[in-house]
Parts: C-alpha cells; sequence; structure tokens
C-alpha cells in the first residue's frame, strides 16, 4: 500500500530517494566533483592534501550507496595507497595535517553536531575501509600495513580500537599467510599488545591471534608467554585491576592453546616451561594482602593448564614441571582446606594473609568459554 512516503527507490526518472539528477550535480559539484563518476578532482594528490577533498567525500550522504554500487571510477579512486591511508586515518582517529580542527567558539548543538559528523566520517571510512577490494590493496603494500599497524603503538578509545580489531582480523582470516609474513618483520608488535591489554578490543585480537593456530610459532618466537607473566608481576606490584586483567589473560590464551596443543610450540612452551611454572607457583602461593583471590585466580590457571597436558604430553614422556611444582604444594593447599593457613614470609613490602579461599575458580573469558 502506497502511504504517500518517499521510499527511496529509484522512479525510472533519475529520481532516488526524492532527489533529481540535477540536485545530484549540484552537490557533487560543490565538493568539487562531476557527475560523470569522475570523483577526483585534478590528482589523487589534490584530493588527498588539498582542501580535505576525501574528509568531505565521506560526507557525502550517498557515498556508502556508490561505494556499494560498485561505480569504476570511486573504486579505482579507493584503490589508491594514498587514499587507503586517509581512510585509515578517519577511521582509527589518528592525527593528520590537514584535521578540521574544532572551533574555539562553538555553542553546545554546534558541538554536538561537529561530534557527530566526525563520527559519521570515521563510520564510513572504516566500513570502506572493510571492503574486499580496498583490503586486497592493504595486504599487498607493506607500507599500509605498517601504517595500520602503527595503532598498536599509541591506541586512541574503544571506537577506534573496534575499528582496527575488525578490519585487522578480517585481514587474518582472508589473507592469513601474507600477513602472518608481515606480522614475523614486525619486532615489538606482541608486546603492544601486552602493554594494552586495559583495553578489550585489542585483547579481542590477541586471542584470534591465539585461536587461529598458524601464528603459534611466531607468538613462541615473541615469547607471549614471558611477556604475559612479567606483566603480571608488574601489574601485581602496582595495579591490583590489572593483575585481574592479566590473569584472566593468560588463563584464556592457555584454553585457546589447547585447540592446538598436539602440535603446537606456543601450548609446550607453557607447559614445559619451568619459569613460567615457578612464576605462576610464586603467584598463587604467595603471602600478601591479596592471597586468598591470587590462589583462587593461580588455581584456576593450573586447571586449565592440565587440560592441555591431557592432549599434549605423551604417556611416556616425563611429566612437565609444572604438574611437580603443584605436588610439592599440595600440604600448603591442604592447610588451606583445613582453614589453619599459615602465611608464608611475605615478599619485600609485602604482607602477610590467611583465612578461608573461596571455593569459585577463575571463569574464562566468555569468548573461551564457549570453546574454539
Amino acid at each position: 500500500e502506497d502511504d504517500g512516503e518517499d521510499d527511496g527507490e529509484d522512479d525510472g526518472e533519475g529520481h532516488y530517494g526524492g532527489r533529481t539528477s540535477e540536485d545530484d550535480e549540484e552537490e557533487y559539484a560543490h565538493f568539487g566533483y562531476e557527475r560523470d563518476d569522475t570523483y577526483c578532482p585534478t590528482s589523487i594528490q589534490e584530493m588527498v592534501s588539498g582542501e580535505q577533498c576525501l574528509a568531505k567525500l565521506l560526507e557525502v550522504e550517498d557515498f556508502l550507496t556508490e561505494l556499494l554500487l560498485g561505480k569504476p571510477s570511486l573504486m579505482q579512486l579507493l584503490r589508491e595507497p594514498e587514499v587507503i591511508r586517509e581512510l585509515i586515518v578517519f577511521a582509527l582517529g589518528l592525527p593528520h595535517d590537514h584535521s578540521d580542527e574544532e572551533p574555539e567558539a562553538m555553542d553546545e548543538e554546534d558541538r554536538e553536531e561537529y561530534l557527530q559528523r566526525i563520527e559519521r566520517r570515521g563510520e564510513v571510512a572504516f566500513q570502506t575501509l572493510s571492503s574486499d577490494f580496498v583490503m586486497e590493496v592493504i595486504i599487498t603494500n607493506e607500507a599500509l600495513l605498517g601504517f595500520l599497524f602503527s595503532y598498536l603503538s599509541s591506541p586512541r578509545g574503544p571506537k577506534e580500537s573496534s575499528h582496527f580489531t575488525r578490519v585487522a582480523i578480517s585481514l587474518l582470516e582472508r589473507f592469513s599467510h601474507d600477513l602472518l609474513l608481515y606480522l614475523r618483520n614486525q619486532e615489538g608488535l606482541v608486546a603492544h599488545l601486552i602493554d594494552n591489554l586495559h583495553d578489550q578490543m585489542l585483547v579481542d585480537f590477541l586471542y584470534k591471534l591465539v585461536d587461529v593456530g598458524v601464528t603459534h610459532q611466531w607468538l613462541f618466537e615473541e615469547g607471549l608467554p614471558k611477556l604475559l607473566y612479567d606483566g603480571l608481576g608488574r601489574a601485581r606490584a602496582h595495579s591490583p585491576p590489572m593483575r585481574k586483567v592479566f590473569i584472566q589473560v593468560i588463563t584464556d590464551v592457555i584454553h585457546f592453546c589447547s585447540r592446538w596443543a598436539s602440535n603446537s610450540l606456543l601450548a609446550s612452551d607453557f607447559v614445559d616451561s619451568e619459569e613460567f611454572a615457578e612464576a605462576l607457583v610464586a603467584y598463587t602461593t604467595g603471602a600478601g594482602p591479596d592471597a586468598e583471590d591470587r590462589f583462587k585466580e593461580g588455581l584456576g590457571v593450573f586447571v586449565i593448564m592440565l587440560k592441555l597436558v591431557s592432549v599434549d604430553v605423551p604417556q611416556d614422556e616425563e611429566e612437565p614441571p609444572f604438574i611437580q611444582m603443584l605436588c610439592d604444594e599440595v600440604p600448603f593447599c591442604m592447610e588451606i582446606l583445613r582453614g589453619a593457613l599459615t602465611p608464608r614470609p611475605a615478599a619485600p613490602g609485602g604482607e602477610g594473609s590467611s583465612g578461608a579461599v573461596p571455593e569459585t575458580t577463575a571463569a574464562p573469558h566468555p569468548a573461551a568459554a564457549g570453546g574454539s
């Protein structure tokens, strides 16, 4: 039934969404483009660095429609590395030379409209980056990959991290071999991820890296287990909230490794490393005001590690070092279960602690709880 409202469909006479072809020509002319599907001004360089042409293009109401229609000249324009670099800038909120800075004198209504415009521009840029033909250019251009992953050295915020993670995961799923070849040559990338575990979207990207399996040798070479327990030690000393984040990430990463345990250097490193086992036992049994929480959390990690061992270690091989270390702590655990814990000597600057331990153990991250 026709309700008299415009439904946005083409009526066959050049009208679309209540607009005429003359309206389109006027708008394209306003932004410096011609209606003959030639979106680029005089040159690509002029579009990128002159008068914010790309920024204005992303704000055109019908931009995504034109993109979905696959206009040849628009697609050709968006394949240019300079243009893709600018798309990354807008999608990830990175600083750029010709940024339209927020005017100093702006009332609340205008400022809200300004911020909405910037947010929409970033969302449109992100959706454009997610296009198949744009990703095909990114994965073959090391400079663009470097610019994209430079985000990890200075994350901007939740929305921008969400955009980065979704683009990076799409690249990993579609071009895992090519992306891994690039990542292998990027020193410090995993360390940047560990430095930003407070950002849940970047944690999700780390989980994806572990879950795909083909990255395990690279993550092993980058020393992921050591980065995690070193970070746990720092967090324990300086930031109790981050301590909980680190122990949760360690639990989840080990869980994701279980899918590949029988053929994974990363899984073997968690199981066979005496250094990791010693650090985890010390964390679990050490004295201090947070001793009860740490005991619970540490046992949760050991439970996950035991599941790893059940598929990773042949019966004729020697037990992993953490099992013997854990067995050595059985008397200590029995004291706790009997409610007669005698605090161990505290580390320098620490305090003793005693008391019953909560019955629950650390639960895996929701993504890990459902299995790989």
